[in-house]
């Protein structure tokens, strides 16, 4: 069966589904082929050309899923579990940033993850990077030559610190064009 033949047939099934379900299911399908060759999938016939019954299977239906009323609420005291580790992973203490690199990417691991409510501050070089967000990845752009300082605090939904991370120093190198 070529693709020609399958668009017919499949083109054919959605008009006879948008149609009455009871009436397409009563008549009759078939396949006429002209003298030129030219396939049509008619209810009915006529005498003058060559034609066939085609067989079609049975519509496929599934009854509605049923949707809950409502999802289960999730209690607003959940217990909040203390952190048992916080650390910056990302850049290595003391680490070099080579000439060239205009950013580096500060990443905090937490265990366990950070949890609902809870946001990350960010310190460099002792001032707060933007404000307060719950990602533990952050990127620092157009740094320049020297020693920097990188550290972060984790805050619950009181405002109160709930961990913090050691401070890591790392170093932004200067170009020198080679003389």
């Amino acid at each position: 069966m070529n693709i020609r033949q399958l668009l017919t047939i499949a083109c054919l099934t959605i008009v006879m589904s948008a149609t009455n379900t009871e009436k397409a299911n009563a008549d009759n399908v078939f396949k006429q082929v002209d003298d030129q060759g030219h396939i049509t999938f008619t209810d009915n016939p006529t005498a003058n050309s060559e034609s066939s019954e085609v067989k079609l299977a049975p519509i496929n239906t599934q009854p509605a899923l049923v949707r809950p009323s409502a999802l289960p609420e999730t209690p607003t005291d959940a217990v909040e579990v203390p952190y048992t580790m916080s650390r910056i992973t990302q850049p290595g203490s003391n680490s070099t940033v080579t000439p060239g690199q205009r950013t580096i990417t500060v990443q905090i691991s937490l265990k366990p993850d950070l949890q609902d409510g809870h946001l990350v501050k960010l310190y460099h070089n002792g001032h707060l990077y933007g404000t307060p967000s719950s990602s533990t990845s952050y990127s620092l752009s157009n740094l320049i030559r020297g020693l920097h300082q990188v550290r972060a605090e984790i805050i619950g939904e009181d405002g109160k610190k709930k961990a913090s991370t050691q401070t890591v120093n790392f170093h932004v190198k200067r170009y020198r064009p080679k003389s």
